[in-house]
């Protein structure tokens, strides 16, 4: 699979072990790959880059105005 002879070393050596002591090599080869995943890459600031993502410059609209939009898309709809 791999050009890496170490790779193949390895696989021929764990492939006559029982699956239970298999699965818990790849379990232990997860857990390095999560763990340099987690030293590598810096936490990302996702909550403060979207705190006001939609957010214009004018006012919010009250509860009239956004209930005279209201009747007028259902009067655009259905007619009055």
């Amino acid at each position: 699979m791999s050009g890496n002879p170490d790779y193949e070393t390895v696989l021929k050596a764990i492939s006559a072990w029982p699956p239970e002591q298999r699965m818990a090599l790849a379990h232990d080869v997860l857990e390095t790959v999560r763990h340099d995943a987690q030293t590598t890459s810096a936490p990302k600031q996702t909550l403060q880059r979207a705190l006001g993502l939609g957010r214009g410059d004018a006012q919010p609209p009250n509860d009239r105005e956004v209930a005279g939009w209201v009747d007028e898309h259902l009067s655009e709809k259905y007619g009055k």
